[in-house]
Protein backbone atom coordinates (compact mmCIF):
# COMPACT_ATOMS: atom_id res chain seq x y z
CA UNK A 1 0.00 0.00 0.00
CA UNK A 2 1.81 3.29 -1.03
CA UNK A 3 0.20 6.50 0.96
CA UNK A 4 0.71 10.52 -0.12
CA UNK A 5 -0.13 12.47 2.52
CA UNK A 6 0.17 16.46 3.58
CA UNK A 7 2.89 16.67 6.10
CA UNK A 8 0.69 17.97 10.05
CA UNK A 9 4.15 19.03 12.00
CA UNK A 10 5.67 22.15 12.97
CA UNK A 11 9.21 20.82 12.90
CA UNK A 12 8.62 20.45 8.84
CA UNK A 13 9.72 24.21 8.31
CA UNK A 14 12.25 23.91 10.67
CA UNK A 15 14.06 21.38 8.99
CA UNK A 16 13.61 23.16 5.49
CA UNK A 17 15.11 26.05 6.88
CA UNK A 18 18.32 24.05 7.54
CA UNK A 19 18.52 22.51 4.74
CA UNK A 20 17.98 25.64 2.65
CA UNK A 21 20.32 27.34 4.32
CA UNK A 22 23.66 28.35 2.07
CA UNK A 23 25.80 27.17 4.94
CA UNK A 24 24.28 23.23 5.10
CA UNK A 25 26.48 20.68 4.45
CA UNK A 26 26.06 18.56 1.18
CA UNK A 27 28.89 15.72 0.47
CA UNK A 28 29.19 14.25 -3.19
CA UNK A 29 27.71 10.94 -3.79
CA UNK A 30 27.57 8.54 -6.55
CA UNK A 31 25.49 6.10 -7.68
CA UNK A 32 25.86 2.49 -5.91
CA UNK A 33 24.03 -0.04 -8.68
CA UNK A 34 25.95 -1.84 -11.16
CA UNK A 35 23.45 -0.66 -13.98
CA UNK A 36 23.56 3.40 -14.40
CA UNK A 37 26.44 5.68 -15.60
CA UNK A 38 28.25 6.95 -12.95
CA UNK A 39 25.52 9.27 -11.85
CA UNK A 40 26.49 11.77 -8.48
CA UNK A 41 23.76 13.72 -6.70
CA UNK A 42 24.48 15.79 -3.10
CA UNK A 43 23.41 13.67 -0.07
CA UNK A 44 23.40 14.65 3.91
CA UNK A 45 23.39 11.65 6.01
CA UNK A 46 21.36 11.88 9.35
CA UNK A 47 21.81 8.26 10.44
CA UNK A 48 24.03 5.94 8.34
CA UNK A 49 23.39 2.16 7.27
CA UNK A 50 24.82 1.28 10.16
CA UNK A 51 22.69 2.98 12.39
CA UNK A 52 25.11 6.06 13.84
CA UNK A 53 23.93 9.22 13.92
CA UNK A 54 25.61 11.69 11.79
CA UNK A 55 23.95 14.48 12.11
CA UNK A 56 22.67 17.80 13.51
CA UNK A 57 20.10 16.87 12.23
CA UNK A 58 18.97 14.43 14.08
CA UNK A 59 16.71 15.59 16.44
CA UNK A 60 14.28 17.19 14.16
CA UNK A 61 14.49 14.57 11.70
CA UNK A 62 13.59 11.88 14.91
CA UNK A 63 10.75 14.25 15.41
CA UNK A 64 9.12 14.83 12.52
CA UNK A 65 9.25 10.68 11.60
CA UNK A 66 7.69 10.70 14.98
CA UNK A 67 4.73 13.10 13.65
CA UNK A 68 4.54 11.64 10.05
CA UNK A 69 3.87 7.85 12.51
CA UNK A 70 1.44 9.28 14.31
CA UNK A 71 -0.28 10.38 10.91
CA UNK A 72 -0.27 7.10 10.01
CA UNK A 73 -1.29 5.52 12.77
CA UNK A 74 1.69 2.92 12.95
CA UNK A 75 4.16 1.91 15.45
CA UNK A 76 8.22 3.79 14.85
CA UNK A 77 10.65 1.10 16.71
CA UNK A 78 13.91 2.42 15.03
CA UNK A 79 15.05 4.72 12.27
CA UNK A 80 17.56 2.22 10.18
CA UNK A 81 18.68 5.14 7.77
CA UNK A 82 17.80 8.96 7.31
CA UNK A 83 19.18 11.24 4.90
CA UNK A 84 18.52 14.26 2.86
CA UNK A 85 19.29 13.91 -1.03
CA UNK A 86 19.53 16.61 -3.30
CA UNK A 87 19.22 15.42 -7.02
CA UNK A 88 19.82 17.29 -10.14
CA UNK A 89 19.63 16.79 -14.06
CA UNK A 90 21.77 13.48 -15.41
CA UNK A 91 21.61 12.21 -18.81
CA UNK A 92 19.49 9.81 -17.83
CA UNK A 93 16.04 10.01 -16.99
CA UNK A 94 15.80 8.43 -13.83
CA UNK A 95 18.06 6.17 -11.36
CA UNK A 96 17.69 2.32 -10.93
CA UNK A 97 14.95 0.69 -9.49
CA UNK A 98 16.06 -0.69 -6.27
CA UNK A 99 15.30 -1.63 -2.53
CA UNK A 100 17.27 0.27 0.39
CA UNK A 101 17.77 -3.01 2.29
CA UNK A 102 17.23 -6.52 1.58
CA UNK A 103 15.24 -6.84 5.35
CA UNK A 104 11.44 -5.90 6.03
CA UNK A 105 11.29 -2.40 6.49
CA UNK A 106 9.13 0.68 5.83
CA UNK A 107 10.11 4.00 3.46
CA UNK A 108 8.96 7.11 3.84
CA UNK A 109 10.31 9.93 1.06
CA UNK A 110 9.43 14.12 2.51
CA UNK A 111 9.07 16.13 -0.57
CA UNK A 112 10.91 19.19 0.48
CA UNK A 113 9.77 21.25 -2.92
CA UNK A 114 7.39 20.64 -5.49
CA UNK A 115 8.04 19.59 -9.38
CA UNK A 116 5.85 19.45 -12.16
CA UNK A 117 7.67 15.74 -13.43
CA UNK A 118 10.75 14.39 -11.38
CA UNK A 119 8.21 11.67 -10.01
CA UNK A 120 8.82 8.36 -7.67
CA UNK A 121 7.95 5.61 -9.20
CA UNK A 122 7.23 2.97 -7.07
CA UNK A 123 6.52 -0.74 -8.12
CA UNK A 124 4.20 -3.15 -7.65
CA UNK A 125 6.65 -5.45 -7.77
CA UNK A 126 8.28 -6.45 -4.45
CA UNK A 127 11.95 -7.52 -3.63
CA UNK A 128 12.34 -11.39 -2.61
CA UNK A 129 15.35 -13.12 -0.49
CA UNK A 130 17.89 -13.71 -3.24
CA UNK A 131 16.67 -11.63 -5.72
CA UNK A 132 18.64 -8.57 -6.78
CA UNK A 133 18.41 -5.41 -4.88
CA UNK A 134 18.53 -3.40 -8.80
CA UNK A 135 16.85 -3.65 -11.50
CA UNK A 136 18.27 -1.30 -14.39
CA UNK A 137 16.37 1.99 -14.93
CA UNK A 138 14.96 0.37 -17.87
CA UNK A 139 13.08 -2.25 -16.47
CA UNK A 140 10.83 1.01 -16.07
CA UNK A 141 9.72 -0.59 -19.88
CA UNK A 142 8.39 -3.55 -18.26
CA UNK A 143 7.25 -3.31 -14.74
CA UNK A 144 3.94 -1.54 -13.02
CA UNK A 145 4.64 0.80 -11.50
CA UNK A 146 3.01 3.98 -9.74
CA UNK A 147 4.23 7.47 -9.90
CA UNK A 148 4.16 10.26 -7.50
CA UNK A 149 5.03 14.04 -8.12
CA UNK A 150 7.53 16.14 -5.40
CA UNK A 151 4.99 18.12 -3.43
CA UNK A 152 6.33 20.70 -1.26
CA UNK A 153 5.22 19.38 2.54
CA UNK A 154 4.22 15.78 1.69
CA UNK A 155 5.44 12.64 2.23
CA UNK A 156 4.76 9.21 1.00
CA UNK A 157 4.90 5.99 2.53
CA UNK A 158 5.10 2.55 1.74
CA UNK A 159 6.56 -0.94 2.33
CA UNK A 160 10.35 -0.76 1.84
CA UNK A 161 10.92 -4.16 -0.19
CA UNK A 162 8.65 -2.53 -2.87
CA UNK A 163 11.03 -1.50 -6.00
CA UNK A 164 11.15 2.64 -6.59
CA UNK A 165 13.14 5.01 -8.55
CA UNK A 166 13.32 8.64 -8.98
CA UNK A 167 12.84 10.71 -11.86
CA UNK A 168 15.92 12.89 -12.40
CA UNK A 169 15.23 16.97 -12.55
CA UNK A 170 15.15 19.24 -15.72
CA UNK A 171 17.98 21.17 -16.39
CA UNK A 172 17.91 24.14 -14.16
CA UNK A 173 16.49 22.39 -11.30
CA UNK A 174 16.41 20.64 -7.98
CA UNK A 175 14.83 17.84 -6.14
CA UNK A 176 15.11 17.85 -2.00
CA UNK A 177 13.80 15.02 -0.05
CA UNK A 178 14.32 13.57 3.22
CA UNK A 179 14.43 9.58 2.85
CA UNK A 180 13.68 7.50 5.60
CA UNK A 181 13.74 3.84 6.27
CA UNK A 182 13.07 2.51 9.69
CA UNK A 183 11.09 -0.71 11.30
Amino acid sequence: MIKKLKINSSVYSVLKDKINNNSFPWYEGHTPTDYSPNITFLYHEVVTRDGHVNSFLYDDCKKLLDDLTKQLVIPLNKIIRCCVNFTYNQPVKNCDFHVDHDFPHKSCIVYLNTLDHAATHICEEKYKNGQQVALPASSINFIKYQSILPEEQTFIYFDGLQYHANEYPDCGKQRKVIVYTFT
